[in-house]
């Protein structure tokens, strides 16, 4: 009876150690698929964000090249599985304000009028348009000069200078050259008032461009606020999308054959403006399909990875400069 007791017993613990070694092995062996199944994600992942790229580079390459229009059917591509592609495009960057030729030609025209700032297009878009205090506005204009000039003197009323930073606690400011981007805005002395005047306001300005503004490019927003002057708009916003519609054709659409491809600007501005058109020619040009500062953005895609590569550019065809480049990566892309 005892011998039969002890072979149960040992029966028993031989059956449970079965189990404990049979449950081990299917453990190791899960980990060993979720390893393989890691890796197999991995390796699948590394191929899409590689063709991602390939295939956004190619789209960068076609939108970049001289001949290629905004309406050509190469600026996007797809395989046919809908499964990777690109989708490239340009448009033209002077449909904003550029900042740095803006300040540039307001610290000329104050020198020369005797340190007045009521002509300048930007003091009169910051206070007129964005009710800024006029103190307010001049303060910060002041220090906005003071910024971008090269040398560490004071040569306006109230403009900050580095002993005056330096009080505050900022060493190395002001960086007495122009702004390499429109965060750099946001250190000035006198910003808040023109954040708390106007929240969007980097919404208007690039970096980049000439005090121009593309008139076959930009919104009419754009196109009436650039036509302030002491008096006020010389284009009103109406004026404006009657313009904007002659410009984009009867069908309401950019980039279309029936754009206007070709315009001289004064005659224009003398059509829908109702002022001295004299006063504001200069501030506009017609780059049509050809801008000559460009943005360039391509996004190419692989199964649920994107790649979007976006280009500021001075020039488009063999040699253009690349003013800026910044990439964005998506890993959940056409996901369900």
């Amino acid at each position: 009876m005892i011998t039969s007791t002890r072979s149960s017993h040992h029966s028993g613990s031989a059956l449970v150690a079965v189990f404990w070694i049979m449950s081990i092995l299917a453990m190791a062996v899960f980990a060993s698929l979720s390893v393989v199944k890691i890796q197999a994600d991995v390796a699948t992942s590394e191929s899409h964000g590689r063709l991602a790229r390939e295939l956004a580079e190619k789209g960068i390459a076609i939108a970049v090249h001289g001949s290629i229009k905004r309406s050509d059917p190469l600026l996007t591509y797809q395989d046919e599985y809908g499964s990777s592609g690109y989708e490239s495009t340009f448009t033209s960057l002077a449909t904003t304000f550029g900042l740095n030729a803006l300040i540039n030609k307001a610290l000329q025209e104050y020198r020369q009028d005797g340190e007045s700032l009521g002509n300048t297009l930007l003091y009169q878009i910051i206070t007129e348009e964005w009710e800024m205090d006029p103190s307010d506005a001049q303060l910060f204009l002041h220090c906005l000069f003071e910024w971008v000039d090269a040398d560490d003197q004071v040569t306006t009323t109230t403009g900050w200078e580095e002993i005056n930073y330096e009080s505050e606690g900022f060493t190395g400011r002001p960086y007495n050259r122009y702004f390499s981007s429109l965060d750099e805005v946001r250190l000035v002395h006198g910003y808040d008032a023109l954040e708390a005047a106007k929240p969007d306001w980097s919404n208007y300005f690039n970096i980049w461009t000439t005090h121009q503004i593309d008139l076959a490019s930009a919104d009419p927003e754009i196109i009436s606020l650039n036509s302030l002057s002491p008096i006020g708009r010389i284009i009103d916003i109406e004026s404006a999308s009657l313009l904007h519609q002659r410009i984009i054709g009867e069908d309401g659409i950019k980039d279309t054959e029936d754009d206007l491809q070709q315009a001289n600007v004064e005659q224009l501005l003398t059509e829908f403006g109702s002022g001295d058109i004299s006063l504001i020619a200069d501030r506009y040009i017609f780059e049509g399909l050809r801008p000559k500062y460009s943005l360039v953005e391509s996004k190419g895609y692989s199964g649920n990875i994107s790649l979007t590569i976006k280009l500021a550019l001075l020039g488009r065809g063999n040699t253009p400069q690349i003013l800026h480049r910044k990439e964005t990566l998506d890993y959940s892309y056409n996901e369900q």
